[in-house]
């Protein structure tokens, strides 16, 4: 899963002025606490805000099996995905801590807590700190003519909120990434500084991102 969810993370494209965006600066706008759930392939991946501090975020990618998160619900509430990655992500697949230097867009370091081992930077992700998008040309409409945006789930409920469309294509750099096309929706609080909707297309494959949850932890 974290090879989908590398795809995934061009993800983190805010706004830092005007028209281009970047990774390393929408970071700067989270909080410790803030995650978001994204359900693509019949998993969900959670992203979650460790610490920030001095330039430096700390963040959780843990990513688990929908039916597994199924098993564990009780009633009728909401699934506790923050009480559950406190309690040790219980059947989780993937779960991995980056920390990450937001000034000189590095990742200093990358540990496994499934493999119990430090790992080697991953080459795609340093990348997608630094890459820029810039806002859609052409927005995408309803049948009626207005502005579509996506589901923006906030803290159990749906947020009804305008949304930016933005677009990056991945340099040529040989990784699968390459020559892709991305597409995200982002939104301005009390949502969270993260894309809420991300599509990656390349040639006639296409894989779909949604948030499933978000929300802040502390």
């Amino acid at each position: 899963m974290f090879k989908v969810f590398v795809m995934i993370l061009a993800l983190f494209l805010i706004p830092l002025q005007g028209q281009n965006y970047t990774l390393k600066e929408s970071l700067q706008k989270a909080k410790t606490g803030d995650y978001i759930v994204y359900d693509a392939a019949r998993f969900y991946t959670m992203l979650y805000v460790k610490s920030f501090k001095n330039e430096l975020i700390t963040l959780e990618e843990v990513s688990v099996a929908v039916d597994c998160i199924n098993s564990m619900k009780t009633g009728s509430q909401p699934f506790d995905f923050v009480s559950w990655l406190n309690k040790g992500a219980y059947n989780a697949s993937s779960w991995l801590t980056y920390t990450c230097d937001l000034e000189k867009g590095k990742i200093l370091q990358t540990f496994s807590s499934t493999k119990k081992t430090s790992q080697a930077p991953s080459p795609l992700l340093a990348t997608l700190l630094n890459l820029s998008c810039t806002k859609a040309a052409c927005r995408k409409t309803t049948k009626k003519g207005a502005l579509w945006n996506p589901p923006l789930p906030l803290n159990g409920s749906l947020i009804k909120k305008e949304t930016s469309e933005w677009t990056a294509l991945w340099p040529n750099d040989g990784s699968l990434l390459s020559g892709s096309h991305l597409t995200l929706f982002t939104a301005e609080p009390p949502l969270l500084p993260l894309p809420y909707w991300i599509e990656l297309q390349k040639d006639q494959r296409r894989i779909l991102l949604r948030a499933f949850t978000s929300g802040n932890g502390t």
